[in-house]
This record gives C-alpha cells, structure tokens and sequence, in this order.
C-alpha cells in the first residue's frame, strides 16, 4: 500500500500550489483544475478516498480524459478495489489508446490478476559492484598483523554481487486477508583480485503474516548457509588452498508493526544459532544469538521522511566448557541508528543514514589479553533513480550508488580497523 503511494505520488506534477480544502470543492465543483490540485494533495497526504471521489468527478466532466481515468483504475488498485479498476481497465482496453497508456493499461490488468490470485510471487534481481579499501582489515597502528592471504599492509579491491530474492505468499481468504509465505534468496561474490569476500550464500525463509486491525505480525523462520571460498598464501610456494569456515545459521523470530497517521513503528525479536564447519577448530565457534529491536519511520513531508531505531544484541558460545569459545563469541551489542531521506524530484531518492554499534566482550582472548571493547560507526549515504524517469515500461528497474564508511575504534590496537566502500548497483523488481 505504501509502495502504491508513493508511485502515485511521485506520478504527480511536482509543481506547489496553495492547499485546496473540499469546503472549496464545493464552491466551485466544475473546476477542473481546482480539482486536480485536490487529487495532487490527498494523494501526497496518502489519503486516497477523496482523491478518487475527486477523480471521479474530473471524469464525469471529461468522460474522454484517459490519464483521469488511468488515475481512478490506479486509486482502486491502492485501496484493494479490485473488481471496479478490472471493469474500468477492461474498458479502457477497448479503445485505440496510444502506445505507453495501453502499455500501463495491460500492467495494471496483470496486477490485478495476481492480487485476485490465492498465490501471489515477487522477486528481484541485482549486480552491484563495490571498492573496499581495505580489503584485508588491516588495523590502523598495530604492527605485524597480516590478512588470511599474508598481506601485512592495505588492500583495494572491486568485488562483483549477483543476487536474486523470490517470496510466494498464499493469501488465506479470510476478512483480515492473512497469508503464509516463502522465500528464497542466494547470492555470489567475486573479488576482482583478493578472494577474502569470495562466497556463496542462501537462504530459505517460510513465515506468516497476520493483521489485527493496523496491526501486523510477522512470524518466521529461516535457514541460512554461508561458503566462503578458500584463500592462497602469497608466500606460499606451494600455492595450497586454506579453507576456510562454512556458517549455517537457523533463525526464528518475530516482527510486530502498527501505522500510526505518518509514523509507522516496528518491534522485532529473533534467536539465532551459528554452527561454523569445515575445520576442526571451528566448532568452538558455534553460538547462539538473541537480538531484540525497535525502529521508527516517520513522513515529514511529501518528499521527505526521517527514521530511526535501537537494538541489543546478546551472543554466547554453545560450548560453555570451552573458554576459547567462550572469548569468541560471549559479548552483547548496542545499536543506535538513524537516517534521513529526501526525494528531491520524482523517481530519484537520498538517503542519508548513520550507525553507532558498542560491542562489549566478556571474556579475555587470552590470559595475557584484557578484555576487547569496540565501538563501530557507519555514516553512509545512497543516491537511487527509478527507471520511470525514461518510461513506465522500466518501472520495475533502479539504479543506484552508494558510499559509506565504517570506523571501528578498540582498546586493542590491533581491531582499529576502518573501510571505506564506494558501489553501484543495477536492480529489477518483479
């Protein structure tokens, strides 16, 4: 619905103009134009039902006015009319419309036959290029520390993501239009010249979404495996492939969320366990994780919204018995976060977003070490165009870029580690 929303919104002209009320509707109800200021308004506002009956009355003054009703079969769509925009759209096909319109007619006729549908699928499909500068996480002052290819100073490097995401959701058919679903996710990056982020990852997650009133709950499970690729020693004349851990993690967890007018506010729980494979030592890695979170999103305007969240984070070793595992992984994490985005002109958006994570540890590495603390801060910044700025025919396509950097600041010199990253991404939604 708020995807919907937004799409009509930024169809709109992006020209101001001085509030109309509907007192003044009434004034003067055979202005056209008076009328499309009001629709451009309530739409912006999110408040479709008297931007139709608006619309609705544009079409009964220009009954030939075919973007009026485009617009109507559009608003019924967002607010699940589905019968009424099918017979509205179905009418508009009959006649010789122009190339683009009879394109949106017949797209807006397919989603309407799989929002009728008990079974609903939507996907995407992204390749993103990104530049690490410092590949390795090579420390900042600390000296004699190498990476797992025995590099001991600063690495760049280009990694290439493809990744695709499909969710099938099979909707109930009762009143409050509950649902179950699945889904499945995968991806592979390859680095350019280091191989340290070379992997190959899936997922499968199968939940359920139920709504009571505005609010909804979303119950889920998920299986997850991460395969690293293994690592040659550049010193090494033998050229041998060191392996490297494989993760399999199986999550349960929660979300609850509630729209309230422009603020919609989210609380999440999970628990997840971790078990490391591939190498002997790595099962004293295992752990299980407990993550508790709260977020915000806030409207401001038509063309901007503020958001903002916590969260806690407690992990602990499976294997209690040994303290190398116990060092590893007992620690519990704050996180703060927050962000800004902006939509300067329709189909382009900004989002300004910042980070702060304290990790604290809770057992010395060794019995030399004192106890690890860091804190780590994100500031990032993304820039995306929606391919309707050249036609509706690549609505489905975004473009985007990014750059972020991350600071992670220790009582140990040799985890001060800072990355700077820059990427761009293709990505087509279906």
């Amino acid at each position: 619905m708020r995807k919907r929303i937004l799409l009509l919104s930024a169809i709109l002209s992006s020209q101001v103009v001085a509030e109309v009320k509907y007192s003044d509707l009434l004034l003067d109800p055979d202005n056209v134009e008076l009328n499309e200021q009001f629709i451009d308004q309530r739409i912006r506002a999110g408040d479709l039902p008297p931007a139709l009956s608006a619309v609705e009355r544009v079409i009964q003054l220009q009954p030939l006015n075919l973007g009026a009703r485009l617009l109507r079969a559009r608003l019924l769509i967002s607010l699940g009319n589905f019968g009424t925009a099918k017979t509205e759209l179905e009418a508009l096909d009959l006649i010789a419309l122009p190339a683009a319109q009879a394109s949106e007619v017949d797209d807006l006729l397919a989603e309407i036959d799989n929002e009728l549908s008990s079974w609903s699928t939507r996907g995407s499909v992204a390749l993103t290029v990104q530049r690490d500068d410092n590949i390795g996480a090579i420390p900042e002052t600390a000296t004699g520390t190498i990476d797992s290819e025995n590099y001991d100073y600063k690495r760049a490097d280009l990694n290439l993501t493809a990744a695709a995401v499909v969710t099938s959701s099979y909707d109930l058919g009762n009143q409050s239009k509950d649902s179950i679903y699945y889904s499945l996710a995968g991806s592979r990056v390859s680095g350019d010249d280091s191989k340290l982020k070379d992997n190959t990852s899936g997922s499968v997650t199968i939940g359920t979404r139920l709504n009571r009133g505005l609010s909804r709950f979303n119950l889920y499970f998920q299986a997850s495996k991460l395969d690293r690729d293994p690592v040659v020693r550049r010193l090494d004349p033998t050229n041998t492939k060191i392996k490297r851990d494989s993760i399999h993690t199986r999550t349960i967890g929660s979300v609850w969320s509630k729209s309230y007018q422009a603020t919609n506010a989210q609380i999440g729980y999970s628990h997840a366990r971790s078990d490391y494979m591939g190498r002997a030592v790595s099962n004293n890695s295992d752990s299980k994780t407990h993550s508790l979170t709260g977020s915000l999103f806030h409207t401001s305007s038509d063309t901007s919204a503020v958001f903002g969240g916590v969260g806690f984070e407690r992990r602990r070793a499976s294997d209690r018995i040994v303290p190398s595992a116990r060092a590893s992984q007992d620690r519990t994490v704050m996180t703060v976060n927050g962000g800004y985005v902006y939509i300067p002109k329709p189909f382009h958006r900004l989002t300004l977003s910042g980070k702060l994570r304290d990790l604290d540890y809770k057992e010395r590495l060794s019995s030399d070490d004192k106890i690890r603390q860091d804190r780590e801060m994100t500031i990032s910044a993304a820039y995306v165009v929606s391919g309707d700025v050249i036609s509706t025919q690549y609505s489905g396509w975004e473009l985007g870029f990014s750059l972020s950097r991350v600071r992670n600041e220790s009582n140990m010199a040799s985890y001060d580690i800072t990355n700077n990253f820059l990427g761009a991404s293709l990505t087509y939604t279906f």
